[in-house]
This record gives C-alpha cells, structure tokens and sequence, in this order.
C-alpha cells in the first residue's frame, strides 16, 4: 500500500508540473500578444504622424519588456 500511495504522489506531482507548464505557456502567449499589440498600435499612430501616442505605446511594450 506504501507503493502505491507513493505512486499516486509522484503522479499527482507530475500532473502539477505539467499544468503548471502549461499556464506558463499560456501567459507567456499572452504577454507577446500584449508587447506585439502595443508595437502594432505605435507603428499605426506613426503611419498617422501622430507621436506622442507612438511614444506611449513603446514606452508602454518597453515596461512590458
């Protein structure tokens, strides 16, 4: 019975190292789709001359960075 219950421990362990994995994965998808956006939205305010809402949103990828 020991066995098992330590079985069932390091299966448990496992699991949570990969779920854990996974919820990185998703937040670091989700922080480059944050800095990709914020640089997209700069590259559209210059195409629009428009530089002080460029500059805010580098500054604001460069925080996230």
């Amino acid at each position: 019975m020991e066995f098992k219950g330590a079985l069932d421990a390091h299966y448990d362990q496992m699991l949570a190292q990969h779920q854990k994995a996974i919820d990185n994965k998703e937040a670091i998808a989700n922080w480059e789709s944050e800095v990709l956006d914020a640089l997209e939205e700069a590259m559209q305010a210059i195409k629009k001359n428009d530089v002080d809402t460029a500059m805010c949103c580098i500054d604001y990828a460069m925080k996230l960075i």
